[in-house]
C-alpha cells in the first residue's frame, strides 16, 4: 500500500536532520545555518534570542511544522517521488559545486567556515527548498496542460 502522506513526514525529517547538523557546522557567523534553515529561522525576526543555542529548538519546531504543511501540499498534488528526489539531488550537487567554485579550494572553505560539511548541508537544505518549488511548478504546469488538452473545442 502506498503512503498517501509521504512528503508529510519526509520533508520535515530531512529538513530537521540537515538543520540540526547545520547547527553544529554553522559556518562563518552562523550564516550557513541561517540560510539553510530559513523555514524556521524567520522566527528570530519575531522573537529575540540571546544565543543561537536558545533559538535551535524554536527554529527546528517552526521549520518542521512549515515543511509538514508543505509536505501535505505535495501529497495533495501527488507530486512524483522520483521527480522530487532527482531534482533535490541535482540542485544540492549543483549548489555545492557552485559554492566550491567560488572558494576555489577546500582550504579556503575551511578558512571561511571551519568545515566543508557546512557547505554540503546548506546545499542539501537549499536543495529541499528548490526541489519543492520545482516539483510543485512542474506538477501544476502538467495539470494545466492536461486541462487545456481536455477542454472541449468549439
Amino acid at each position: 500500500m502506498k503512503s498517501k502522506l509521504f512528503y508529510l513526514w519526509l520533508l520535515p525529517l530531512l529538513w530537521s536532520i540537515f538543520t540540526a547538523i547545520s547547527f553544529f557546522y554553522s559556518g562563518d557567523e552562523h550564516a550557513l545555518f541561517a540560510y539553510g534553515s530559513l523555514a524556521g529561522t524567520w522566527i528570530c525576526f519575531l522573537y529575540e534570542f540571546n544565543t543561537i543555542e536558545q533559538a535551535l529548538i524554536p527554529v527546528l519546531t517552526i521549520g518542521a511544522v512549515i515543511l509538514a504543511l508543505i509536505g501535505l501540499l505535495l501529497d495533495w498534488l501527488r507530486v512524483k517521488k522520483r521527480l522530487w528526489l532527482i531534482v533535490f539531488v541535482l540542485i544540492a550537487v549543483l549548489l555545492f559545486i557552485f559554492q566550491f567554485s567560488m572558494y576555489g579550494s577546500i582550504e579556503r572553505i575551511r578558512g571561511k567556515h571551519g568545515y566543508v560539511l557546512g557547505l554540503v548541508i546548506v546545499a542539501c537544505n537549499l536543495g529541499v527548498y528548490g526541489a519543492i518549488m520545482f516539483s510543485v511548478s512542474v506538477t501544476l504546469l502538467g495539470r494545466l496542460i492536461g486541462l487545456v488538452r481536455r477542454a472541449p473545442v468549439n
